[in-house]
């Protein structure tokens, strides 16, 4: 009898690259760029985990620009696709910072030595990072350690400016408009003529 003999051929795929969607951003607008590792032989995509459903996902392959974004946090997944070898993914996260508003101040006017009076910010969004104060209209600044939305002033001497500065994270700050506490010295001799 005669042998046979068959020759076979076997394909082994590599294992190829596992999925890596990079560092978690923060930014301030509505924008961003992401960009996966190389794909090597598989193919990468973008998809929307969880956030706005309005977010807009452009690009094909590693690199995608995100638009849209929403403030908040907003979830990606980069998914590598390596065909017999299966798929990968991971996740990244885009946290998009509120631009702050810093609002308007009340309070200021026209008072007599040694009086008090309250100012006060309002409809500001942000954090108030610190107060300011200035009697040469802020070319020269004092700051104030005051993170709440109101100050009170005791026995005033001198006429002063007063202002907010107020943090939006990674978007920076902004001020609130100033107010101007006048102070009349009070010294005067009454003369009935």
């Amino acid at each position: 009898s005669a042998a046979t003999s068959l020759e076979a051929v076997i394909r082994v795929d590599q294992p190829g690259v596992a999925a890596n969607a990079g560092s978690d951003q923060l930014i301030c607008g509505n924008t961003a760029t992401v960009i996966g590792n190389d794909p090597g032989t598989g193919i990468g995509t973008w998809k929307l985990v969880s956030g706005s459903p309005l977010t807009v996902i452009n690009g094909s392959g590693r690199m995608a620009t995100v638009s849209n974004l929403q403030v908040g946090v907003t979830e990606l997944e980069y998914e590598i696709d390596r065909g017999a070898c299966g798929k990968t993914s991971d996740r990244m996260l885009i946290t998009v910072d509120e631009r702050s508003n810093a609002g308007f101040m009340t309070g200021g006017g026209t008072f007599c030595n040694s009086a008090t009076t309250t100012l006060t910010l309002t409809a500001f969004t942000g954090t108030i990072v610190r107060w300011e104060s200035s009697t040469d209209n802020f070319v020269t600044v004092q700051p104030i350690v005051n993170t709440n939305a109101t100050w009170m002033l005791t026995n005033l001497t001198r006429t002063t400016a007063y202002r907010a500065v107020l943090s939006g994270g990674v978007c920076g700050q902004s001020m609130s408009n100033a107010v101007i506490v006048t102070v009349l010295d009070g010294h005067y001799i009454a003369d009935a003529g």
